[in-house]
């Protein structure tokens, strides 16, 4: 059973290294949250160190792409160039254990994947030097039976094979942690009822960047824009469903932003020849830094994800976009399901609609476009209660967390040496 936080009282200065195989800058929603998170816990004080696989075209350009600006405090280190690892993963991970930072605590952190595939090199019977912190945003092994059979999770533990590998994986990840961070209160739930972590855990939703003062672009007259969908190009997300709700919306638009050019070919010819092809606009990728601008542009934001196809929407997500869309003053139609209803309040900061119903989608979205009291009610909810998701409070919370266990790890060792 995984142990409660330690009391509040003594911190330790702490430092962080964080892990994970991606290139800068990405398409992923992953590389936003780690990044942004990383940013606000440099510029919180603490030395943060971000080990990707590459990052294209320099730190100063890769954080421009993100609206971020260089901070003292936050390096970018590419595999290839920093820890090869590719070339010797286990030497890798010894010398990202051992990386040491005078005074402070250094931790290593990491997610999903690239967790599992981190903690396969640390030999089993070795401690490491400094503690790890395991961050889980679903079940990785059970993504990967979503991802590779088609069928959703049932809750059940594979019995051999290549899953089964994955599960005894990531099983020995979670529980040879120090810290565990999980997304929402229903990836906590999965994994203690999966796995024995023995460590401290937080729960740590998505975040967004909450504007400072009231956007001008809230007044109704800017936006320019009826609908807009930003995110995934695939069933699990929710796109079919939204454009099967746009033939009950006749005369409005949706702007579709996301997706690989070739998920985007596909999904102008799921409309081909069909009305809908005046009406539905695919943008594709559009980079991070500008997408807010699109979301502000939009009366009405929407997250349609259906029930019953893949857990990690159903029970594991934490749902940047919606985030997002609430941050950028944009009205929020999304499914009523327990991972969005974390973040909204029927009729409070968004509208929750039934999932897997296309009608009642477009009578949510209709609702909200043709009241305007709606709409504007929806809206100064959302940016009370968006505060709650600021990066900065993300990052703070996480630095809090890792004060705590830096107090128990150096007394702990402190008191082994002696």
């Amino acid at each position: 059973m995984a142990r409660a936080l330690v009391a509040e009282g003594d911190v330790t200065s702490v430092a962080l290294a964080y892990v994970y195989d991606l290139t800068l800058p990405s398409r992923w929603a992953a590389a936003v949250q780690i990044l942004q998170t990383c940013d606000a816990l440099a510029r919180d004080g603490v030395p943060t160190t971000l080990h990707v696989r590459q990052v294209t075209g320099g730190d100063g350009a890769c954080l421009a792409e993100y609206d971020l600006e260089p901070s003292p405090n936050l390096s970018l280190r590419s595999f290839h160039a920093g820890l090869r690892w590719r070339l010797s993963p286990r030497w890798a991970a010894s010398r990202l254990f051992g990386a040491q930072h005078p005074g402070r605590t250094s931790f290593v952190m990491s997610r999903g994947d690239s967790a599992v595939e981190l903690m396969r090199h640390v030999a089993p019977r070795a401690r490491p030097r400094a503690p790890f912190i395991y961050e889980a945003h679903r079940l990785t092994f059970a993504h990967r039976m979503e991802a590779e059979t088609g069928r959703r999770w049932d809750g059940s533990v594979p019995t051999s094979g290549a899953f089964r590998d994955l599960f005894e994986a990531e099983r020995r990840a979670i529980e040879s942690a120090d810290g565990l961070v999980c997304l929402t209160e229903g990836v906590r739930d999965a994994v203690l009822s999966l796995f024995a972590p023995r460590a401290p855990v937080l729960i740590l939703p998505s975040g967004t960047r909450v504007p400072e003062e009231r956007p001008e672009h809230i007044a109704a007259g800017s936006r320019d824009l009826d609908v807009v969908y930003a995110g995934k190009l695939m069933t699990r997300k929710g796109l079919p469903l939204l454009l099967e709700a746009m033939r009950h919306l006749p005369g409005r638009t949706l702007h579709v932003l996301g997706g690989s050019p070739e998920e985007v070919e596909a999904s102008r010819r799921a409309i081909e020849g069909d009305e809908l092809t005046t009406r539905v606009h695919f943008l594709g990728f559009v980079e991070p830094r500008t997408v807010m601008s699109w979301l502000a542009r939009a009366r009405v934001g929407v997250c349609p994800l259906p029930s019953g196809i893949s857990v990690t929407s159903d029970e594991f997500t934490s749902s940047l976009k919606v985030l997002e869309l609430m941050a950028a003053g944009t009205p929020v139609v999304a499914s009523d399901l327990p991972t969005i209803r974390s973040m909204v309040t029927h009729g409070v900061d968004g509208w929750l609609v039934s999932p897997d119903d296309p009608r009642q989608l477009a009578d949510g979205v209709r609702a909200v476009l043709d009241d305007e009291g709606l709409a504007q009610k929806l809206v100064d909810g959302a940016r009370v209660r968006v505060r709650e998701f600021d990066w900065r409070f993300r990052a703070n919370r996480l630095k809090t967390f890792l004060e705590q266990i830096a107090h128990t790890w150096t007394t702990r060792r402190g008191t082994t040496h002696d």
